[in-house]
Order: C-alpha cells, then structure tokens, then sequence
C-alpha cells in the first residue's frame, strides 16, 4: 500500500472517530440539558419559607417533571450579614440558583444577577401589566440586528410611604411641609409633637426612607448626586429641634421639663422606647412609614398597656414640598433575582417566569398582605384589604399610587451602609455637617462597591472620614 493511501485512510478514520466523539459529546450535552434537578436554592430576606413555599407550590403543581424537585428556601434576618455570606458562597461556586436583592440598595449583588431574556420569559405586555416603577428593570440591547428585550430582576410587591396618625390629636393633616411647620407652633394638643421627624432609626424607624423623600422631592435620586440638594436633607433634620408651643389654659409647667423630640431621646434610651411607643402613648400626633410598619405600631401599643391609643389610627399622604403639580413619593422593594452562578438555569429563569403569572401573584397577596402588588389589575383588588385586626380604618387603599402621583426609587447604592452612616451621623449631630456627611456617605459607599468590584481599592476610599 502506498503512503499516500496510508495517509488518506489514517486521516479519514481520525475523521470519523471526531465526527463520532462529537455526535456524542452533543447527545450528552442535551441529556444534560433534560436532566431536572433534585433541588433548587432560593435565599431571601423578607418574610418567612412557609410564605415562599406556599407561592412555590403552584410552579411543582404545574410542571410533572418537577414531582421530585425540591426548592430550599432560606430565610436572613439581617441584610449585611446576607449580602457577606452570599459573596462568600459565590465566590467558592456554592451560592444560590436565585437570590433576592434590594431594589437600587445594592449594587453589588445587583451585578451577580443574571437578566432574563425575552426568548425565556415572554415579556410583551410588562410594560401595561406592571407599575410604571417597575418599568427600569427592562432592559434592551441589539444581537444580530434584532432588538432584544430582558428583564433584570421580579419583583413580589412594594411599599409607599405614608402617614399613620392620631385623628384624636391633630386638627388637619399638613399637605406640604409647611403647613407641618405651623403644626409646631398651634396645631395639636399641647405637650403632643406634631411629627416623629429629625431623628435617626434608633429612635424613627425608616428615617433613611424619609430623608430619601425629602430629597427625592428636592430633585435628587442618587446617593452620589453632585447636585444634591442639602437644604432638602437640612429639613428633615430641622424637626429634631424645632420647638411645640401650643394655646393653652395650663399655666403651671413645671413639672414638664421638655419641649423638642431631642429632649424625649433620654424616655426612650431609659425605657428602650421608639417614637412609635411615644405615638401609641398620646405624645406624637402622626408618624411616617410603609405599609409593614403597622407590624411595629401593634407592637407599641401592646407595650403602652391601657395608656395606648385605641381605634384611632387613620392613613394619610406624606406632605409636599408645594401644592400644585406632581405629588412627589418613594418607595421601596425587593426582587428576586438568577444568579449568574447557577447550575440551573432553566429551571431557575422558569421558576421566576412562574412568579410573573396571575396564579402567582394572587397568592403573593395573601401570603404578603403588607405588600402592593407589582400588577396594576392585582393591586387594584387590594384597595379594601384591612391592614391590621386592632386598627381596623388602616387599609391598603391609603397607599395605592394615585394617577397624579411620581412614585420614585432613591438609589441608596448599599442602602444597609448608608442607613449605619446616616445614623451614626444624627446621633452625634452636635459634630454633624450635613453637607460634610452626604459627601461623606457617598464616599463610603463608593469605595466599598468599586473595590468589591475591582482589584484595586477605589479612589474614593482614601482620605474618607465622617464628618
């Protein structure tokens, strides 16, 4: 045989053999494919696994071929903590298929999420279906010159802000901060703070939500805006100080020895007390907070005993900076999200596909009746949904977006850190600028997300102190 037959016959076997390692190669890879995993691992930091397995179940129900699949659910009290184990888990290829994240509060989980791409989860009508607020998570880029549309994240359901007061101590509820301010000077029953504005959340719950109001309707939407409005932010705080006068035919006060929110700090650090005990307690006429916060304000009264309010909570909307025009408010949620460290994809992109179905988002509103759903049609059910058992005139209605309103997201960038900087702050505001501490806040925050992204510390980090 000649060598060049040799060659030819070597060379045509060698074909053959690759041909065939390939078509096997292949027959695997979509074996693999098919193949449904055992489990699937959701991690979480809002409610409990009994609320998520209950939505869960209607995605096992629908689908035969997940009869053996089982999706662990586990459930953080506390975000920091949250967001360093799962970094850690990540990083060593041991993470979650699907994590949850705070929407615009962190932006370094935000980057280990994987978005869902329209040939997976159909996304035609999103835009009608969802609230206008949800509307940023599509996202569109051009592949092959076709415009392709993705979605970053699902949400369950969000929160507004609102007031919560005491129709029993306050003539009219302000529209503007304003007419807050003329509360401080006669408005509401005497020795009663009209508000539980100015003070950190040891002492006001939210108060990082509220501040984010404040200059949310001062035209700033970013932690790191270079615009920021101070003035805005110096608003807020001016409420810890502002002194309450009131008409009165009391003419013996001796025995009172406060007149600002500042002087009640010492009540509430000795009786380990917030200012919703000193709302349930008669002492402040209204508070400001989500939906979930009716939670902590049963709690209060339970803890104010027979001094506590009783049947006298009514809802009403957050002041303005003006009337007329665009009534500005905030609010906040959490998404769930596939992270991009999966081992299971597809099931994983289908179990968030599921979230998206009216079966699923009808049980989100049972199994979390303190959250608005994300669904136009589906929130509009909720409008007489009773908030609470004691404080029966609380109903979700109160914080349903109105036509006229702009419901806006502050971009905290790690919203756990910038609530610590922020306290840290006003409880030593003797030291505080406020200028000073938002520039500082920013910096910090900076220099923790650009040097988790990176490997190399951030410019931002260095020289960084609090004001």
């Amino acid at each position: 045989m000649s060598p060049r037959k040799i060659v030819f016959l070597v060379a045509s076997s060698s074909i053959v053999i690759l041909v065939i390692f390939g078509i096997w190669l292949y027959s695997k890879t979509v074996q693999s494919t098919k193949i449904i995993p055992q489990n699937l691992t959701v991690w979480v930091v809002w409610g409990t696994s009994e609320q998520y397995k209950d939505i869960f179940s209607g995605f096992i129900k629908n689908d035969k071929t997940l009869s053996k699949t089982t999706i662990n659910i586990r459930v953080f009290p506390d975000y920091a903590q949250y967001q360093q184990i799962l970094l850690s888990t990540l990083a060593d290829g041991n993470g979650p298929d699907i994590f949850m994240v705070n929407a615009w509060g962190d932006d370094i989980l935000s980057e280990k999420v994987e978005p869902l791409p329209g040939s997976i989860v159909d996304l035609t009508n999103f835009d009608k279906r969802y609230e206008d607020i949800f509307l940023p998570l599509l996202s569109t880029t051009w592949s092959k010159n076709d415009l392709q549309t993705s979605l970053q994240w699902v949400p369950i359901g969000y929160e507004t802000l609102w007031i919560f007061y005491n129709k029993s101590l306050i003539r009219a509820v302000p529209k503007t901060w304003s007419e807050l301010d003329l509360l401080y000077t006669d408005g509401t029953a005497p020795w009663v703070f009209p508000s539980n504005l100015g003070l950190s959340s040891r002492y006001t719950p939210n108060s990082a939500d509220i501040l984010s109001l404040f200059l949310t309707q001062g035209w700033a939407k970013w932690y790191d805006d270079q615009n920021i409005n101070t003035d805005a932010a110096n608003k807020y705080l001016s409420y810890w100080e502002t002194p309450i006068s009131w008409t009165s035919d009391i003419t013996d006060t001796t025995t009172e020895s406060w007149n600002t929110l500042d002087d009640m700090k010492w009540l509430m650090d000795n009786q380990k007390l917030t200012t919703l005990d000193l709302f349930m307690r008669w002492k402040i006429a209204f508070v400001v907070g989500f939906p979930s916060m009716i939670e902590d304000i049963e709690k209060a009264q339970k803890r104010a005993g027979a001094d506590a309010v009783d049947g006298l909570i009514l809802t009403a909307h957050v002041p303005n900076i003006s009337l007329g025009g665009k009534m500005i408010n905030t609010a906040r949620y959490n998404y769930l999200g596939l992270s991009k460290a999966t081992k299971n994809p597809v099931i994983g992109a289908k179990l968030l596909w599921y979230l998206m179905s009216d079966e699923a988002l009808n049980k989100s509103i049972i199994d979390f009746p303190l959250l608005i759903s994300p669904v136009k049609s589906i929130s509009d059910t909720q409008t007489s949904s009773a908030l609470s058992s004691v404080f029966a005139r609380v109903k979700m209605d109160a914080f349903l977006p109105e036509i006229w309103e702009n419901i806006e997201l502050f971009h905290f960038g790690l919203k756990y850190q910038y609530e610590k900087l922020f306290t840290d702050a006003i409880d030593r505001w003797w030291k505080m600028d406020i200028n000073n501490t938002l520039q500082s806040i920013w910096k910090s925050i900076q220099c923790q997300v650009e040097s988790t992204q990176s490997d190399t510390l951030s410019s931002a980090c260095v020289n960084n102190t609090q004001s």
